[in-house]
Protein backbone atom coordinates (compact mmCIF):
# COMPACT_ATOMS: atom_id res chain seq x y z
CA UNK A 1 0.00 0.00 0.00
CA UNK A 2 1.71 3.31 -0.98
CA UNK A 3 2.43 5.86 1.90
CA UNK A 4 0.30 8.69 0.12
CA UNK A 5 3.04 11.44 1.27
CA UNK A 6 1.98 10.79 4.80
CA UNK A 7 5.51 11.61 5.90
CA UNK A 8 6.75 13.33 9.65
CA UNK A 9 10.36 14.77 9.82
CA UNK A 10 11.64 12.77 7.11
CA UNK A 11 10.03 9.48 8.51
CA UNK A 12 7.18 7.87 6.55
CA UNK A 13 5.09 6.55 9.26
CA UNK A 14 3.72 3.32 6.57
CA UNK A 15 7.22 2.91 4.99
CA UNK A 16 8.92 2.97 7.87
CA UNK A 17 7.13 0.45 9.36
CA UNK A 18 7.42 -1.97 6.76
CA UNK A 19 10.70 -1.53 5.90
CA UNK A 20 11.82 -1.82 9.71
CA UNK A 21 15.05 0.15 8.54
CA UNK A 22 16.21 -2.39 5.52
CA UNK A 23 16.98 -5.29 7.60
CA UNK A 24 17.60 -7.00 4.37
CA UNK A 25 19.50 -3.96 2.98
CA UNK A 26 22.81 -3.87 1.69
CA UNK A 27 26.93 -3.01 3.26
CA UNK A 28 26.73 0.22 1.10
CA UNK A 29 24.31 1.72 3.39
CA UNK A 30 26.84 2.36 6.13
CA UNK A 31 28.85 4.87 4.08
CA UNK A 32 25.00 6.28 2.58
CA UNK A 33 23.81 6.70 6.26
CA UNK A 34 27.46 8.20 7.23
CA UNK A 35 27.17 10.71 4.45
CA UNK A 36 23.39 11.56 4.30
CA UNK A 37 23.88 12.64 8.50
CA UNK A 38 27.49 14.42 7.29
CA UNK A 39 25.47 16.64 4.73
CA UNK A 40 22.15 17.22 7.41
CA UNK A 41 24.63 18.27 9.85
CA UNK A 42 26.46 20.74 7.40
CA UNK A 43 22.95 21.99 6.69
CA UNK A 44 21.66 21.75 10.33
CA UNK A 45 18.67 19.84 9.26
CA UNK A 46 18.91 17.66 12.53
CA UNK A 47 15.89 15.66 11.98
CA UNK A 48 17.27 14.47 8.78
CA UNK A 49 20.76 14.13 11.33
CA UNK A 50 18.83 12.14 14.04
CA UNK A 51 17.44 10.11 11.42
CA UNK A 52 20.58 8.69 9.45
CA UNK A 53 22.16 8.65 12.92
CA UNK A 54 19.54 6.10 13.73
CA UNK A 55 19.71 4.09 10.32
CA UNK A 56 23.81 4.16 10.79
CA UNK A 57 23.40 2.92 14.07
CA UNK A 58 21.15 -0.27 12.80
CA UNK A 59 23.32 -0.84 9.64
CA UNK A 60 26.36 -0.83 11.95
CA UNK A 61 24.70 -3.31 13.85
CA UNK A 62 24.02 -5.07 11.08
CA UNK A 63 27.29 -5.05 8.92
CA UNK A 64 29.91 -4.58 11.30
CA UNK A 65 31.72 -7.73 10.21
CA UNK A 66 31.68 -6.60 5.91
CA UNK A 67 34.38 -4.57 4.39
CA UNK A 68 31.36 -1.93 4.06
CA UNK A 69 32.88 -1.04 7.92
CA UNK A 70 36.30 -0.06 7.77
CA UNK A 71 35.20 2.33 4.21
CA UNK A 72 32.09 3.60 7.02
CA UNK A 73 34.57 4.37 9.44
CA UNK A 74 37.25 5.80 7.29
CA UNK A 75 34.73 8.62 5.79
CA UNK A 76 33.08 9.03 9.54
CA UNK A 77 36.79 10.04 10.48
CA UNK A 78 37.64 12.09 8.03
CA UNK A 79 34.87 14.10 7.76
CA UNK A 80 35.19 17.85 9.05
CA UNK A 81 33.92 19.19 12.22
CA UNK A 82 34.31 18.06 15.81
CA UNK A 83 31.24 15.82 15.71
CA UNK A 84 31.16 12.70 18.06
CA UNK A 85 27.74 11.10 17.05
CA UNK A 86 28.71 8.89 14.38
CA UNK A 87 32.61 8.04 15.89
CA UNK A 88 30.46 6.84 19.19
CA UNK A 89 28.67 3.94 16.87
CA UNK A 90 32.68 3.28 15.68
CA UNK A 91 33.92 3.49 19.06
CA UNK A 92 31.02 1.23 20.56
CA UNK A 93 31.66 -1.78 17.56
CA UNK A 94 34.90 -1.46 17.66
CA UNK A 95 34.92 -2.49 21.46
CA UNK A 96 32.12 -4.88 21.43
CA UNK A 97 33.77 -6.50 18.18
CA UNK A 98 36.99 -6.74 19.04
CA UNK A 99 37.84 -9.39 16.80
CA UNK A 100 37.78 -6.45 14.18
CA UNK A 101 41.06 -5.06 14.86
CA UNK A 102 42.50 -8.23 13.27
CA UNK A 103 41.16 -7.43 9.75
CA UNK A 104 43.49 -6.43 7.17
CA UNK A 105 41.37 -2.89 6.43
CA UNK A 106 40.37 -2.11 10.02
CA UNK A 107 43.87 -2.38 11.32
CA UNK A 108 44.79 -0.47 8.98
CA UNK A 109 42.38 2.35 9.30
CA UNK A 110 43.18 1.94 13.33
CA UNK A 111 46.81 2.58 12.49
CA UNK A 112 46.26 5.88 11.34
CA UNK A 113 44.40 7.10 14.11
CA UNK A 114 46.62 6.55 17.36
CA UNK A 115 43.92 8.54 19.68
CA UNK A 116 41.43 5.92 18.82
CA UNK A 117 43.70 3.11 19.47
CA UNK A 118 44.49 5.02 22.82
CA UNK A 119 40.99 5.85 23.53
CA UNK A 120 39.91 2.00 22.49
CA UNK A 121 42.66 1.02 24.90
CA UNK A 122 42.00 3.20 27.86
CA UNK A 123 38.11 1.37 27.36
CA UNK A 124 39.50 -1.80 27.68
CA UNK A 125 40.81 -1.36 31.11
Amino acid sequence: MPCQNNCNEFTCQTCDTERAYYPEGETGELLLHAKVYHLAQKYSVAELAGLARKKFTVACARFWGSDAFAIAAEHVYAAPGQDQALRMVIINMLMAHRDLAIKEDVKAFLLGRPSLMLQLFHAQQ
